[in-house]
């Protein structure tokens, strides 16, 4: 995971990399487009889900990875 308030899980990181890689969105670097996701508020913190605006519609990622729009 990556520490502090906006940790994301391994599957999560490796789906937001999968969309990057379909279209950075104007982001110079993965680390750039990784900042643009926002938290979402869950119950537990197992349940952290993150949300990024990209290509004019907002993606969701759950923490098994799984994304959708």
């Amino acid at each position: 995971m990556i520490r502090g308030e906006r940790e994301m899980n391994r599957a999560q990181l490796e789906s937001l990399y999968r969309v990057f890689c379909r279209d950075p969105d104007g982001a110079q670097s993965f680390l750039e487009f990784r900042r643009r996701a926002l938290l979402g508020t869950a119950v537990k913190p197992e349940d952290r889900y993150f949300m990024i605006r990209w290509c004019g519609m907002w993606l969701g990622i759950e923490p098994d990875g799984y994304t959708h729009s």
